[in-house]
C-alpha cells in the first residue's frame, strides 16, 4: 500500500509541526479528521483542502461539511496526483483567510498491519485558546 507522508503546519504558529502518513486510498475527510484530531479542533466544523495552496482560491477547494458531506469524503488523495515538495491549503474555520499547510514530505510504502492515518512525529505545542 502506498502512502503519502504529509507534514502539517498551522499559518499562525509555524514552529508546531506534526507529520501524518494516510494510505493513498484515503480521502481527503479521513486526513481532515486525523488534523481535527491531533489539532483539538473543537466542535463540528465545515472545512476544505486548497490544491493552490490559496485559502481564497475556490476553484481549486474540496470542501466537505461537518456530518461528512461534500467532496471530501469520496475524494482519494491517489486522485490528486500529489508529488514531493507540492504544498496546499487546508482550512476548518471558514471566518479566516488562513488556516493550514499541508506539504507532501514523502511517498512510502505501507506497513502491514499499520494503522493509517497516523501521526509519526510531534514538534512544538499550540498556544493555550483565550479565555
Amino acid at each position: 500500500m502506498q502512502t503519502y507522508i504529509l507534514k502539517v503546519v498551522p499559518s499562525e504558529f509555524p514552529n508546531c509541526v506534526r507529520v501524518f502518513e494516510i494510505g493513498a486510498e484515503q480521502s481527503l475527510l479521513s486526513l481532515h479528521e486525523a488534523i481535527a484530531s491531533e489539532f483539538k479542533v473543537t466542535g463540528e466544523q465545515p472545512h476544505a483542502f486548497f490544491l493552490s495552496g490559496d485559502f481564497l482560491d475556490a476553484a481549486s477547494a474540496f470542501a466537505g461539511t461537518p456530518a461528512g458531506g461534500g467532496v471530501t469524503g469520496i475524494v482519494r488523495l491517489s486522485s490528486l496526483d500529489l508529488t514531493k515538495g507540492m504544498r496546499f491549503g487546508y482550512a476548518f474555520d471558514y471566518q479566516a483567510e488562513d488556516g493550514l499547510y499541508v506539504e507532501v514530505i514523502d511517498l512510502a510504502a505501507g506497513k502491514a498491519g499499520e494503522s493509517y492515518p497516523r501521526v509519526v512525529s510531534r514538534e512544538g505545542e499550540l498556544p493555550e485558546p483565550e479565555a
